[in-house]
């Protein structure tokens, strides 16, 4: 009895395996005849996985490099030379991108740093990368099996996703000033720099290694709603860098022109909102 109920285990265990393997196969040679008919946005995590797998293969010395939050995110990479990366990482700092950068010893000829955020509270969550290389992986996005399902349903369906999503047009007025009700609450400014003295410190420890390799480090401050562009977190933002990298080579854009931007939720810009800050952004650089 015992060996019948054996044989049987194993044939079955053998049958998965093999459904399973010829299931992958399939999969994959779906994707390549298929592909995906809408690419949908990438979840901010894996936006920020797929920019961790990729620099694997970066050029140690690209022209710019982005290190900073959500906020960078937006900015438009066609309009730099070949050979840039931005490791704006959703939900993160700067400094993430910065220990990634030193550990691949990644020297860019100019360093942007993104500063509208100062805080620990999420920072340091790239160690794991660091610790454990065979965490670099690049999986397509738009090949992931909910993803891949996701486009065919919306390309069946017919439906606008693009309008509803950050990297479109459709901004709610509405929504946008609500939000704005919300970051102007102290607690809300608080928050974002409440550790603002050790987080520059740490910056600047680690900085060093960029400049002994002659790299030119430039601090900037992503554009809000001009509603918000005069917050007080953002003059201590200021006030606190201007300090603390005061006897250093830096360069500092701290005072975006606020003017042109009504933004997706108060703080992040639409995409077509980034094309045009990156625009003013690059030509500020070439002039400092």
């Amino acid at each position: 009895m015992q060996e019948v109920l054996f044989i049987f285990n194993f044939n079955m265990i053998k049958n998965v395996v093999i459904y399973t393997i010829i299931l992958f196969i399939s999969y994959y040679l779906i994707t390549l005849v298929i592909p995906n008919p809408v690419p949908i946005p990438e979840a901010p995590w894996h936006k920020n996985e797929l920019k961790v797998s990729l620099l694997k293969t970066q050029q140690s010395q690209p022209p710019i490099a982005i290190v900073g939050t959500s906020y960078s995110n937006v900015l438009d990479m066609q309009q730099m030379d070949s050979g840039c990366i931005n490791l704006s990482f959703g939900g993160h700092t700067a400094l993430d991108g910065i220990l990634l950068l030193r550990h691949q010893k990644i020297v860019p000829e100019k360093l942007l740093i993104e500063i509208n955020y100062g805080n620990f509270d999420t920072t340091g969550w790239v160690n794991k990368y660091i610790q454990y290389p065979t965490l670099f992986s690049i999986n397509p996005y738009e090949n992931r099996p909910t993803v891949y399902a996701t486009g065919l349903l919306v390309k069946l369906l017919q439906y606008d996703y693009v309008a509803f999503s950050r990297t479109g047009q459709y901004v709610d007025s509405v929504a946008v000033q609500n939000a704005m009700v919300i970051l102007k609450q102290p607690e809300s400014q608080n928050h974002n720099i409440r550790d603002l003295n050790n987080y520059t410190i740490a910056l600047k420890k680690n900085l060093v290694w960029f400049e002994e390799q002659g790299t030119s480090i430039y601090f900037y401050l992503m554009p809000f709603n001009p509603e918000l562009c005069d917050l007080p977190y953002l003059d201590k933002i200021r006030t606190t860098y201007l300090s603390v990298f005061a006897n250093s080579d830096y360069h500092f854009i701290l005072n975006p022109d606020c003017s042109p931007y009504f933004t997706y939720d108060g703080r992040h810009l639409t995409a077509e909102e980034g094309e045009q800050f990156t625009r003013t952004l690059l030509k500020t650089i070439e002039i400092n």
